[in-house]
């Protein structure tokens, strides 16, 4: 299973699989209010994205006040994903990595950013797993491998039906912090995604990623 393949398939996925509220994967409340922020950059602005969602269990949702703090269903990341992908006319896995990178500029804590950019990508890994389990509760992110210049490891522990969005911003994200840790030319690529065990009768499933990039000052990759 390949993440291009789901990414298209998910176009089609717009309709949960179980109401909204009641599966047992969550993410974070400051997840949705930045949905619900950034779509007021959208044509049409919170609206356009609250009328083009197909299924309306799903606007519902996007209607009630987010607390930052609280932990609310992951679900309906995916719908509100592809449907400001397809608002924007971009491909669901690009503007997803792109919203990584907005999140890990606009979100992760000045003081990390310090202590990162003092430390370099080794000391980033270090604090990189509980830093996306303060966000999202189902996510477990192993790194293998982290020189300066490339990294490796697998994110687990998601739900199929959520593969396409959490692979594709998480991706974004660690762009985002090797960007501001002083890293150019960064590379990614996922591997295929397995599935591996299950969880409220939904499948999850692992991938592998790797990173290669270049720090300031240093020759650029040899092709």
């Amino acid at each position: 299973m390949h993440l291009c393949a789901m990414s298209e398939s998910s176009r089609h996925a717009e309709t949960l699989p179980v109401p909204p509220g009641t599966s047992p994967f969550h993410v974070k409340g400051l997840y949705y209010a930045r949905i619900l922020e950034n779509a007021q950059e959208l044509p049409g602005g919170r609206e356009r994205l609250l009328d083009d969602l197909v299924d309306p269990r799903v606007r519902d949702f996007l209607r009630q006040r987010f607390h930052f703090s609280t932990w609310y269903d992951a679900f309906p990341m995916l719908p509100c994903a592809v449907t400001a992908a397809r608002i924007r006319s971009r491909p669901l896995e690009e503007y997803l990595r792109e919203a990584g990178r907005t999140t890990m500029r606009r979100l992760i804590p000045s003081m990390f950013r310090v202590l990162s950019r003092l430390g370099g990508p080794r000391l980033a890994a270090a604090h990189a797993p509980r830093l996306f389990q303060m966000n999202y509760d189902f996510v477990e992110l192993r790194l293998s491998r982290v020189t300066d210049s490339d990294g490796a490891g697998t994110i687990s522990g998601i739900p199929s039906y959520l593969a396409p969005v959490v692979v594709s911003q998480i991706a974004g994200i660690i762009t985002g912090a090797l960007e501001s840790l002083g890293a150019r030319d960064i590379e990614s690529s996922q591997g295929e995604i397995t599935v591996n065990g299950s969880k409220g009768g939904f499948d999850l499933v692992t991938c592998r990623t790797d990173f290669k990039w270049r720090l300031e000052g240093t020759p650029a990759h040899r092709r």
